[in-house]
């Protein structure tokens, strides 16, 4: 359910019941850009769960929303019951994650191994192991582990 609040009208919120009795709430300043904020509210009058998503994770939510169920990608959150079981590791048009630099290092995804890998200024491949995620492979370069 979509209201304006008739104490600030300048916020816009989206509210859902939740199984627990409490009504989860997303909040946004009127007009768009604005980050969004969730927390679930209480018949106490108690509120939980407090976050704050930007703007461009909440777009990117709505994609991997939409192409997991798109897909019929087995989920535990978004489709339990999902036909296909896949790692979300491609981008929304199903290309090749694009590489990142971090520290001067270039971190690439690998197909053949379904990791990611890293690269040193001079284009050499960092030694093994490799990582699952682009965030393990940039704490490993800050921590001195893939060097």
């Amino acid at each position: 359910m979509l209201y304006e609040n008739p104490v600030s009208p300048v916020l816009h919120y989206l509210a859902f019941n939740v199984q627990n009795g409490g009504i989860m709430m997303m909040q946004q300043i009127a007009g768009t850009d604005h980050d969004v904020k969730v927390y679930t509210h209480y018949p106490d009058g108690s509120d939980e769960n407090k976050i704050t998503i930007t703007p461009g994770d909440m777009v990117m939510l709505a994609n991997l929303y939409r192409y997991i169920k798109e897909n019929d990608i087995q989920d535990d959150f978004v489709n339990y019951c999902g036909g296909h079981e896949k790692r979300i590791h491609v981008s929304m048009a199903d290309e090749q994650p694009r590489p990142v630099r971090h520290a001067g290092y270039l971190i690439v995804w690998l197909d053949s191994r379904d990791c990611w890998c890293i690269y040193d200024k001079r284009g050499d491949k960092v030694r093994e192991p490799y990582w699952a995620t682009v965030y393990e492979a940039q704490q490993a370069i800050d921590s001195g582990e893939a060097l």
